[in-house]
């Protein structure tokens, strides 16, 4: 886990790819923590398989993360009619300290790369 203070750090690189998915999501608040959920196809269209392993990097206005071979994190899934289907479940303080809850969030899906931005 990664905690930057500047949008500086991480640079355009993050969202360089051609092949940009934009969707939305909900922030839900739980007894413990702060809930962003993604699955299925949009997360296999950005290599984020099953099993695959990343890193997750907080920002003061983003949640950023990067597939990587030593990643600290891994995608779950399950299977839905036979299919494959990947899970991210970030549920933790951090996101609450980025988004508050109900917030909408923009989802950046591009190559190896997944961005959480608050919605505008």
């Amino acid at each position: 886990m990664h905690t930057l203070q500047s949008n500086n750090d991480i640079t355009a690189v993050e969202l360089s790819s051609k092949n940009i998915i934009v969707a939305t999501t909900k922030v839900k608040q739980t007894k413990r923590a702060y809930r962003l959920w993604i699955e299925g196809t949009k997360l296999t269209k950005s290599g984020f398989n099953s099993n695959s392993l990343y890193d997750i990097t907080y920002l003061n206005d983003r949640i950023v993360l990067t597939l990587s071979d030593t990643g600290s994190r891994h995608v779950t899934g399950s299977n839905r009619n036979g299919k494959d289907r990947p899970i991210i479940d970030l549920h933790c303080i951090e996101v609450g300290n980025i988004f508050n809850a109900n917030d909408t969030v923009k989802v950046y899906y591009a190559d190896s790369t997944i961005v959480f931005k608050r919605g505008r």
